[in-house]
């Protein structure tokens, strides 16, 4: 099942719309009425409940913020994501303009039947992304326990890339986009792991390259302890 990739999500949001649309895990959540891809609004929150440590990156406000994504195979203690134009990957540039917030009822959730979900686990492993440009960002490499594909996928590891925005109010607006030529990240352990990223315009031509440095992983049963956080998360962004 194709993943639903969330441009507005901090780290709470994002990885609420990993566990619903990535895993088919819900509880009322309908990742179609979040923020549209190319524009929409946001409001940043600071995560919490799925136990990560904060992230180490730099805060940012207003700006152009890189996001980056690729769905891969994880062999041994090595990540390789899938590349070309078919594949689930690619990086966004977008501007994060501070606005004042409206006040509006929140939509009531539209429950989606989905298949019952098998019981399993999964590792989320976490740090921080750099490249060439100076853009830096929160990274997070999601994978199977067992190396087995995450129901209704075809991979078994999920690399993310996007930036520590402060608390906020924000419109976001696409810059630009391109592929993921390469993403790499070796040694997975409970410590974490290190890798490279190498990024490319929609035509191939070079954008940049980055390094990526993960410092340790949690395990996240699903569909237990995903629900529960999915609740939790959902109540802090009400």
């Amino acid at each position: 099942m194709k993943k639903l990739y969330l441009p507005s999500a901090t780290a709470a949001l994002f990885l609420i719309a990993t566990l619903v649309a990535c895993h088919g895990v819900g509880s009322g959540y309908n990742p179609a009425a979040s923020p549209a891809l190319t524009e929409g609004s946001s409001t940043a929150q600071e995560a919490g409940p799925l136990g990560l440590p904060a992230c180490k990156a730099p805060k940012v406000g207003a700006g152009n913020w890189l996001i980056f994504f690729a769905a891969g195979d994880v062999k041994g203690t090595t990540f390789t994501a899938f590349t070309g134009k078919s594949a689930e990957s690619g990086w966004f540039l977008e501007n994060w303009k501070k606005v004042k917030p409206t006040p509006t009822p929140p939509p009531t959730p539209t429950p989606n039947p989905t298949p019952t979900p098998k019981k399993y686990e999964f590792y989320i492993y976490y740090g921080t992304y750099a490249t060439k440009k100076k853009q830096v960002g929160c990274a997070i490499l999601e994978a199977t326990t067992k190396g087995e594909d995450f129901p209704f996928s075809n991979y078994n590891g999920f690399a993310d890339g996007y930036p520590n925005v402060k608390p906020g109010h924000y419109k976001i607006t696409l810059v630009s986009k391109g592929l993921v030529k390469g993403l790499i990240v070796s040694h997975l352990s409970a410590s974490g792991g290190s890798g490279a990223v190498n990024l490319v315009t929609g035509k191939g031509k070079k954008y940049t390259t980055g390094k990526i440095k993960l410092v340790g992983r949690i395990v996240v049963k699903v569909p237990d302890e995903a629900k529960r956080l999915i609740q939790a998360l959902l109540d802090q962004s009400s």
